[in-house]
């Protein structure tokens, strides 16, 4: 014991000293614990070591120490409780802060978790220049400097394009060169719908029996899904098979939509006719024996509904019959043509008479 109660022998100080160690290493070492645990290690061995260690420490102090000694021990094992206490509590804080997700900004820039419901908010449209004008004072009067996060410039402006809609929380930082005051903001930036563009078509023209292909050429600036469709007679693939019968003009109307609005362009298709000659058929070559009638009866067909004037030629003639007489034996070539005013066709045919032998006649009888 020291002269003067209250006061330390060296001893006393000396194992006060490792105790206190004891107890700061235990907490200090919170870290590397939780380490261990998360690596399958058992540090609850080393902590009990240490209790045993303490508690030895305590039993041998407790017979040589004062009130105010024993009252200084008693205080350490309080702390001793409180770390403990507080660990848990630490490291799920911890724990919480690395799952919080960190909110990416279209700029790339980083910033906590912030309640935007509590922020002014500016609005403004796509394409449209933000330009902040900031009213500040400060007391001193000293010169105060701001400088604005992305996405403006250090001027506090932005020039938006399309595409660009969406919520930016703003940073203004303002100084006097000395201290510092930060504010932030919402700068809400609205989609600018606009109408898709069809580019300028020209006129189509096309004769019958040819293919008709539109393609129109179009684009949205907002990149918006766009349906294009196409008046008929072309129809929504751009594409129509003329026939015999489409001769015509037709007003197309190309139009493309983005589900907000709409734009149309028109032109003008004319699909020129084309002549589909006549047609001939149900001929074919004829015999017949002198004295017989020959009928010749061509069918004639005109796709395009024309009228059609039929000419055969000699000895049949245009109406198709001919009487043969027993001196008409013989081969004959027969043209059949017909004509719809516009287009001839012609066919020909083989006719064939056969000689048919007549016995003689005696015509008179006289004396000589």
């Amino acid at each position: 014991m020291t002269k003067m109660r209250g006061m330390f022998n060296m001893r006393q100080l000396f194992l006060i000293l490792i105790l206190i160690s004891i107890v700061l290493l235990a907490g200090c070492n919170v870290e590397k614990v939780s380490l261990e645990v998360e690596n399958g290690n058992e540090p609850e061995k080393e902590l009990a070591g240490m209790d045993k260690e303490i508690k030895a420490l305590q039993d041998e102090l407790e017979k040589s120490l004062t009130d105010e000694e024993v009252e200084l021990i008693e205080a350490i094992e309080k702390r001793k409780e409180e770390v403990k206490k507080e660990e848990p509590a630490a490291e799920e804080e911890k724990e919480t802060a690395e799952k919080e997700p960190v909110k990416e900004t279209k700029e790339g820039q980083k910033e906590d978790k912030v309640d935007v419901s509590k922020l002014q908010k500016l609005e403004v449209l796509e394409t449209e220049l933000v330009k902040l004008k900031i009213s500040a004072e400060d007391d001193d009067k000293d010169s105060i400097e701001y400088t604005f996060s992305r996405p403006l410039n250090q001027r506090g402006e932005w020039q938006t394009n399309y595409g660009d809609a969406g919520e930016y929380i703003i940073t203004i930082t303002a100084t006097d060169g000395e201290l510092t005051t930060k504010r932030d903001f919402v700068l809400v930036v609205n989609k600018k719908n606009e109408a898709p563009v069809i580019a300028h078509m020209s006129d189509v023209t096309a004769q019958e029996g040819e293919t008709v292909r539109i393609e129109p050429s179009v684009s949205d600036v907002n990149n918006d899904e766009l349906i294009v469709s196409i008046s008929d007679p072309v129809g929504d693939d751009g594409i129509w098979e003329t026939d015999h019968k489409s001769a015509g003009s037709y007003d197309i109307t190309i139009k493309a939509d983005d589900g907000e609005s709409a734009s149309e362009e028109s032109l003008k298709l004319v699909v020129v006719d084309k002549n589909m000659p006549p047609l001939i058929t149900g001929l074919q070559d004829i015999t017949v024996k002198e004295g017989e009638t020959v009928k010749i009866k061509p069918q004639i067909k005109d796709l395009d509904g024309d009228t059609v004037e039929v000419s055969i030629s000699s000895p049949v003639g245009d109406d198709g019959e001919w009487e043969t007489a027993y001196t008409d034996h013989g081969v004959y070539d027969i043209k059949i043509t017909a004509d719809d005013g516009k287009d001839k066709v012609e066919q020909n045919i083989k006719l064939t008479v056969t000689d048919v032998n007549r016995a003689p006649e005696i015509l008179s009888i006289d004396l000589a």
